[in-house]
C-alpha cells in the first residue's frame, strides 16, 4: 500500500508560460509526452510511470530592484511641531508664516523646528482643486446644518480649506514560505434517509507547498507613536473613511510639489511597525497557498509553516487631502470635513448645537409620553419612553460619523501580490468515511496567523472503512 502512495504523488513544477502549448506538457518524472488528463481534477497522468500531477501557471519571473538609496534634497522644506496639538507640520520656507497647523489651525512657531530624518519617497498628487473641494465639503454639510453648531458654518469659506499631506507607510517585500500539512477533498455525499444525517467520504492528502511571494505595496496605517492621540484617532478613521487612494500612480517625491500645501511629518519608528508588517506580511504568504488549494473543498490543516522575510523596502508615500478643521472654543476637542484630493469621496465631524439637540430630544420625549398615554392599552407602550433617548443617539451618531466608523483591517487599498518559483506536492494517503462535518477537522488554511481560532469538535461515529488505504481509481 505504501507503494501504491507514493505512485500517487503529484509534483508541479512546470511553468504554463514555457509551454508553447499542451502537445509540449511532458512528466517532470520521467520526461515523456504520453499524458492522460483528468478533465475533473485537471491532472496528468504519465502512461508510462503514472506519475500524476498538475501544471502551475507561473505568475511572475522577476522580482523588482529593492532600492532605499534614493537621496531627496529637502534643504527647502522646515518643519514646524505645533505647540498646542504638538503635530509635526512641514512646509515650503518660504511660506513660513502664512500657514497654520492643518489640525488645530493654531500659528506655527517659526522657533519651534523639529529635525527630519524620513523623507517620503513618493507622493499622490491633487487631481481635485480647492473649489471643487469646497463644493464636495457643502453637500456634506447640507443635510446636517439643522443641529450644526453656528461658528463652525460661519467660518466654513474656501479660505480656511487647506491642502494637506498625509504620510502613510507603504512596504514592498518578498518572502519565502514552506507549508506541509494534510487536505481533505470530498469525493461523496450520503445521506441517510431513516436516521436523516448527512455524512461525507473524503480523500485524505498530505499536502506541500513552496513558494517566494512578492508583496508590492502594503499599507501600514500605525501612528502610535505621534504623541498627541485625539489629533490621530480621527486621521486614522478619516483617511480610512475617503478611501480608495489610487497609490499605483504615485510620482517620486520632490519638494516642489509641496508648493503652499501643508505635509505631516512622519518618521517610520521600525520598533513600532515592524511587527505590524511582519505579521500582515505573513497573513499574506499564507494566505497564498490558497491559490493553489482549489480542490481542497474541505480545507487544509498546515501542521508545518515556514515563513520567512528575505528582503523588505520601507517606504513613506503622501496623500492628498482637503481639509476644512475646526477646534471647538475653550475645549480641547477637534472637528474636520475631509475630501479625497483624487475621487472628492468626503467624510467628517461636525459639532452639534447641544442646546438645540437636547430640545428636540425632550419635544421627542414628550410625544412619546402623550403617545403612551393616548394608547394606554398597547402592550409596547412603555417603549415610547424611549423616543428622547433614540432621538438624541442617532442624530449625535450621524454627526460624529468620522470617529464612529472604524475600518482598521479595510482592504481598499489592496497591494499587489504575486507567487512565484512555485513547487507543490499532493499525496493520497487514505479515504475517510462517514465524515460527520462539512469541514476538514482542524482546517487552518484561513486563519489568520497570530489568532487564536476554536477548534472543531473532534470527528466521531466513523465507519469501519474510514482508516482504509486504498487504490486511487482513476
Amino acid at each position: 500500500m505504501q507503494e501504491n502512495n507514493e505512485n500517487n504523488s503529484k509534483t508541479s513544477v512546470i511553468p504554463l508560460g514555457q509551454m508553447p502549448d499542451k502537445n509540449a506538457l511532458a512528466c517532470p518524472h520521467c520526461g515523456l509526452t504520453d499524458l492522460t488528463l483528468d478533465k475533473e481534477t485537471g491532472h496528468y497522468t504519465c502512461n508510462a510511470c503514472q506519475y500524476e500531477f498538475k501544471p502551475v501557471k507561473e505568475k511572475f519571473k522577476q522580482i523588482p530592484n529593492i532600492n532605499n538609496d534614493r537621496q531627496v534634497d529637502t534643504s527647502n522644506l522646515i518643519t514646524l511641531k505645533c505647540a498646542y496639538c504638538h503635530t509635526e507640520v512641514t512646509i515650503d520656507k518660504k511660506y513660513l508664516g502664512q500657514i497654520k497647523c492643518h489640525w488645530c489651525r493654531c500659528t506655527l512657531d517659526a522657533n519651534n523646528v523639529v529635525q527630519t530624518t524620513t523623507p517620503p519617497r513618493a507622493l499622490l498628487p491633487f487631481t481635485v482643486t480647492r473649489e471643487e473641494a469646497k463644493i464636495e465639503i457643502d453637500k456634506y454639510l447640507k443635510d446636517r446644518k439643522i443641529f450644526a453648531l453656528t461658528d463652525f458654518k460661519e467660518r466654513l469659506n474656501i479660505s480656511n480649506v487647506m491642502c494637506t499631506y498625509l504620510p502613510y507607510v507603504l512596504i514592498n517585500t518578498t518572502t519565502h514560505a514552506s507549508l506541509t500539512g494534510q487536505g481533505e477533498h470530498t469525493v461523496k455525499k450520503n445521506y441517510d434517509v431513516n436516521a436523516g444525517v448527512t455524512t461525507y467520504d473524503a480523500d485524505d492528502y498530505q499536502v506541500s507547498r513552496e513558494y517566494d511571494f512578492y508583496i508590492d505595496g502594503l499599507l501600514i496605517e500605525n501612528e502610535k507613536e505621534t504623541q498627541n492621540k485625539k489629533i490621530i484617532d480621527p486621521i486614522k478613521n478619516m483617511i480610512n473613511n475617503i478611501k480608495p487612494f489610487d497609490v499605483e500612480n504615485s510620482i517620486p517625491y520632490k519638494p516642489d510639489y509641496l508648493g503652499g500645501c501643508t505635509s505631516q511629518n512622519r518618521n517610520i519608528n521600525y520598533n513600532i511597525l515592524k511587527p505590524i508588517a511582519e505579521l500582515k506580511t505573513k497573513n499574506l504568504t499564507k494566505f497564498a497557498a490558497n491559490e493553489t488549494l482549489e480542490e481542497y473543498d474541505r480545507g487544509v490543516a498546515w501542521t508545518n509553516m515556514n515563513l520567512e522575510v528575505k528582503g523588505e523596502d520601507w517606504k513613506i508615500v503622501y496623500l492628498p487631502v482637503w481639509l476644512y478643521g475646526y477646534k471647538l472654543k475653550n475645549k480641547d476637542t477637534f472637528y474636520y470635513i475631509a475630501v479625497n484630493g483624487r475621487n472628492k469621496n468626503t467624510t467628517g465631524n461636525i459639532p452639534i448645537d447641544i442646546k438645540k439637540l437636547i430640545t428636540i430630544s425632550l419635544i421627542a420625549e414628550l410625544l412619546g409620553i402623550l403617545l403612551m398615554l393616548f394608547f394606554p392599552d398597547f402592550d409596547l407602550k412603555f417603549f415610547f419612553l424611549l423616543l428622547g433617548p433614540l432621538c438624541f443617539y442617532f442624530i449625535k451618531q450621524r454627526y460624529n460619523k468620522l470617529f464612529n466608523i472604524t475600518t482598521e483591517e479595510d482592504e481598499e487599498i489592496k497591494p499587489k501580490t504575486y507567487i512565484y518559483n512555485l513547487i507543490q506536492e499532493d499525496k493520497v494517503m487514505q479515504r475517510k468515511s462517514g465524515l460527520k462535518t462539512t469541514h476538514m477537522v482542524g482546517a487552518n488554511n484561513t486563519d489568520p496567523i497570530g489568532t487564536d481560532t476554536e477548534v472543531i469538535r473532534t470527528e466521531r461515529d466513523r465507519t469501519g472503512e474510514s482508516n482504509k488505504e486504498f487504490t486511487r481509481q482513476k
